[in-house]
């Protein structure tokens, strides 16, 4: 495995894996991954995702679980799940509904994944956060992500969403220094304010330098999301993948 591992969030190809989660998980490891982000188990079971992985040559990077995942009366079977895929570092990957209309929500919210990151840590799990760009928008006169990561204890991950950050107008690698120590890992989407089709090396962040600042910050996985694309999603994170190459990663 490379110093700088690069991995694929799921999501990028949910239709591919809802079609055929076998043959998109062996093209993603043909196309040089070294892991995977899960974004749901689509109704296989663990040893048939330990299969898949294996024969593709791929790592459980961590996953993307609903809060409710995190409350204390599913935790339990969610930490038994994850630990026999051999992935111990599980993501909130936002915070929607009545958790999120409120600062008050935000704040509940965050005791969940503080309880939540207590008792998993006991059994060898991390748990985190990824941003999206609505808690940089003010709420109730404060910005949402201050109180996130203020209320979040500093044991729990803040995986930061590059493409989100500059959305929502913030310098992302000023963004990590700012949290450096908590960013292990990082998701690696494209912006450009003008074309949301572009991909990476074509949009307007700053990779090289988030790069630099993620390496030097402890950042052990560098994953890649697709949302939008240009050509087919299969297509788009191979362009992706090829693109970080291109960049040194």
């Amino acid at each position: 495995m490379s110093k700088n591992k690069i991995g694929l969030q799921l999501w990028s190809l949910h239709d591919d894996c809802q079609k055929n989660l076998a043959s998109t998980i062996e093209a993603v490891g043909k196309m040089g991954y070294e892991g995977v982000e899960f974004a749901g188990l689509y109704d296989k079971s663990v040893s048939e995702w330990n299969k898949m992985l294996a024969d593709a040559g791929l790592f459980p990077a961590g996953a993307h679980i609903q809060i409710d995942q995190f409350l204390t009366k599913n935790l339990e079977k969610t930490l038994d799940t994850y630990e026999a895929l051999g992935c111990k570092r599980l993501i909130c990957p936002g915070f929607w509904g009545d958790w999120s209309a409120s600062l008050d929500g935000y704040r509940r919210a965050c005791s969940v994944l503080n309880v939540a990151a207590m008792r998993a840590s006991k059994r060898g799990f991390e748990v985190g956060f990824h941003n999206h760009d609505h808690e940089f928008k003010l709420l109730q006169n404060h910005i949402p992500y201050d109180i996130i990561a203020g209320t979040l204890t500093s044991d729990i991950i803040l995986q930061l969403d590059v493409g989100w950050l500059y959305a929502a107008g913030c310098d992302g690698v000023s963004f990590i220094r700012e949290h450096r120590g908590r960013v292990k890992s990082l998701h690696i989407k494209p912006y450009h304010k003008d074309n949301p089709l572009a991909l990476l090396n074509d949009d307007q962040v700053p990779w090289k330098e988030v790069f630099k600042e993620g390496n030097e910050c402890g950042t052990d996985w560098f994953i890649v999301e697709i949302e939008h694309y240009p050509v087919s999603p299969l297509e788009s994170v191979e362009k992706s993948l090829n693109a970080l190459r291109d960049m040194g990663l």
